[in-house]
This record gives C-alpha cells, structure tokens and sequence, in this order.
C-alpha cells in the first residue's frame, strides 16, 4: 500500500469514525429535558474514572449534552479529518457552508453522546481484547506495523484516539442493535408498494450505455516542465509498443499504471460516459471490446485504453429492479426507526449550544463528501 493510498485510508477512517459513529464521553448527569442556547457552565463534567478536567485544559466549551461537555477540539478534529477527504475543496468551501458543515458535524457529535450515554445506562461495556481485535482488522491494511504507526502520526492520530473512536463506535452499533431488537419486526414492503415505487422512479433505472475498460497510466503533474512530461510520454509510447505486440495487458498495468487500479491489471469496470473525463470517455466509447487505444492525454497524465466489454441503454423492468428497490425500502424504514429514536433521545435531554446557528443562506446545502446511506436505488447498482 503506497502512501498516498494509506494516508486517505486512515483520514477516511477517522473521519468516519468521529462523524458518522460520534462520540461518547463520561457518565451523564441527569438534567431537565429540552435544548437551550446559553453561556458554558464553568466546571468540566467529571470524565470516566472520576477524573476531572477543566473547561481551560480541555478549551473552549460548545456544547453540553446532559451536562457533559463537547469541545471545539473535538469540532475542529472532525471536520478536518472530514474535509481532508477532499483537500481540493478545502480552500474552497464557502464560510456559510463551512459553518453549515460544523453545525451538522456538532449535531451529530450530541446524538454520539446521548446514545453512549443510553449505553451506560443500559450497562453495555465494550473489552479492552475486543478493542484489541478491532485495531488487528484495521492493521491488516497495512504491510508492517512501523507503516501502521507512521500514518497515524502523519495524520495527528495516537493510537488512543484511534482506540476511544473504536470504542465509541462499538458501543453506538450495539445500542442501536438492542434497540432494533426490540422493535416489532416491521413488515417487509409489499409487491404493491414496490411497483409503486418502481413506477414513480423510473429515471433510476434507465441503464446509461457503459464501457468496461482497463488503462494504464503514466501520472503527469500540472506544474510539470517539459522534460518531465516527454520523459512520461516515451515511457507511455514503450508501454504501448508492448501492449499492441500482445504483451499481457494486465501485466502491463500492474507493473507500470500510476493509478490505484493497477493493482486489479488496471480494471476500471463498467463505468458511464460521465463518469470520466471527457478526453477519456471519448477514447473508450469509440473502442471495440479487445481494442487498445493509442496514448491518451488528460489532465492526469497520459493513459492507455483497453476496452474489454459494452453494455447498450436500456431500461430495466421491474422485476430486474425488484431486489434493489426492496433492499432500498427496507433500508429506508430501518434509517427512519434509527432516526426516530436518535429524536427521541433528544426530546428527553438537555441540550445546551453555544455554536453560532448557521446564516439563512448556509441553510440546507450539501456537505462535501457526505454519503446517503439510504440512496435510491439505480440501474447502475449491481451491475
């Protein structure tokens, strides 16, 4: 695993970590229920094992959820391991949209809490050796322990921290789980409700002609000179003298692409022509399947095309669709429970923000890199 790749695995895992699982503190305080906005009280809430921590240790306070504290440190610690999943975007974001974003990150982070906080009081402990186990998974991305190591601290992450998040995740997935468990088992939609769905929809499953195509690339910077770029292209114009004499492209590919995918022979799978660039797509949708291209040019460096196979437009019926619209639906009904409760926690607690609400104009935008877990069902969607 190269560093590139490894550093946006474990900035992808933190962030997934601390926003989409939350957080979790100490034991809670019973307070009246109900969300306020005010001023901090002096005193940090006692952390586990009756260590007390000042609001001037910890910094600034911007939350309290049953009068345990939520820190600016653990705002800012999220929504940069978050946005660094797209550095590109970074600069770019709007303030409005930043503080939308923190908002929606700080929401997220008191839900963590009440959850951890139910999870306590319905006596659910995760083990050190279960912790251990989870940490042995994530390891196994990486060749050695000492690179293990070194992308954490490239990424300003103690394997303590990577240990509390696991921990916290734990214990959110097991009290949803017992909370699932309890609910009367929902009925699963009916053939009537499946058709309806799949006739109100049916832009989502109209299938885009789509390409299946390997590339090998040799990666250009922007800001190359001269020499660099003729150096990348002789070295792609090598490449290609081999891969038309019937040298294995995959091969080819493994041992020479610059890009992730070398790591499959270059296999790119199916894709739509939207979803490359167009100087690529151009090339692709005009091959025959076993065709090579000659050397293709973009804005990542030179490439070279091997198409392997086509699928024409069409539309597929509901019975092709039938399974996606149903694992959609059930998925929906499962978010909606989960959502239901996570409000009803909220009803009960109380809840004081000191973050500034976002202006009417950040209101509503799409947060970068933020993923549907219920998305719609497509004719893209396995295929």
């Amino acid at each position: 695993m190269n560093r590139q790749k490894t550093v946006r695995f474990i900035t992808a895992l933190f962030a997934c970590l601390s926003l989409f699982l939350y957080s979790c503190h100490s034991s809670p305080t019973p307070g009246k229920s109900g969300e306020d906005k005010g001023t901090p009280s002096s005193p940090a809430a006692p952390k586990e094992g009756g260590e007390k921590q000042s609001s001037s240790a910890q910094g600034e306070v911007i939350a309290t959820v049953n009068g345990v504290n939520i820190y600016r440190k653990e705002l800012d610690r999220t929504f940069n391991a978050h946005v660094s999943q797209n550095p590109a975007l970074a600069d770019k974001l709007p303030p409005e949209q930043k503080q939308q974003l923190q908002q929606m990150i700080l929401d997220r982070l008191i839900e963590g809490e009440l959850i951890c906080q139910k999870g306590k009081e319905l006596n659910i402990t995760i083990s050190d050796e279960e912790v251990a186990a989870r940490i042995e998974q994530f390891k196994k991305q990486f060749p050695t322990e000492e690179e293990f190591q070194n992308r954490l601290k490239d990424n300003n992450i103690t394997l303590d921290d990577l240990k509390r998040e696991i921990k916290r995740n734990m214990i959110i997935s097991r009290v949803i789980q017992q909370q699932m468990a309890t609910q009367t088992a929902s009925q699963p939609p009916s053939d009537e409700e499946l058709k309806a769905y799949y006739e109100a929809h049916k832009d989502q499953f109209k299938q885009e002609e789509m390409v299946k195509a390997s590339h090998i690339l040799v990666k250009v910077e922007k800001d190359a000179d001269e020499a660099t770029k003729k150096k990348a292209r002789e070295k792609i114009e090598g490449l290609l003298k081999k891969a038309k004499a019937g040298e294995d492209f995959a091969t080819l590919a493994k041992e020479n692409s610059d890009c992730p995918s070398s790591q499959n022979g270059g296999d790119l799978g199916f894709f739509t022509r939207k979803q490359m660039v167009p100087e690529f797509s151009q090339v692709a949708f005009s091959l025959k399947p076993g065709e090579i291209s000659d050397v293709v040019e973009t804005q990542f460096g030179y490439h070279i095309i091997k198409v392997t196979d086509t699928k024409p437009a069409a539309e597929s019926s509901f019975e092709e669709s039938k399974p996606r619209i149903q694992q959609y639906l059930s998925g929906k009904q499962r978010s909606d429970s989960i959502k239901n409760y996570i409000q009803s926690l909220r009803e009960k607690a109380d809840i004081k923000i000191f973050l500034p609400k976002p202006s009417p104009a950040a209101e509503n935008p799409s947060a970068p890199g933020e993923a549907n877990p219920s998305a719609a069902p497509s004719s893209q969607q396995g295929k």
